[in-house]
């Protein structure tokens, strides 16, 4: 079994790499992107959107993560 609190630490730094970087995800449908997070079968997607002209990341709910 998965070591929860050490996946949701790595989830959650995953995505503060947005901060300097919102651009890094993969570009998905309707003006959103992808960040992949973990490897192989450890491997989550966060679908999100990089609002710029508010300074805003957000990152929505996809099924599965």
């Amino acid at each position: 079994m998965e070591d929860a609190p050490a996946r949701i630490q790595e989830i959650i730094q995953a995505i503060a790499v947005l901060e300097q970087n919102p651009l890094i995800g993969r570009p998905a449908e309707m003006d959103k992107r992808e960040l992949i997070i973990g490897r192989r079968s450890r491997g989550d997607v966060a679908l999100y959107r990089d609002l710029s002209e508010l300074d805003t990341i957000f990152v929505l709910n996809r099924p599965g993560f």
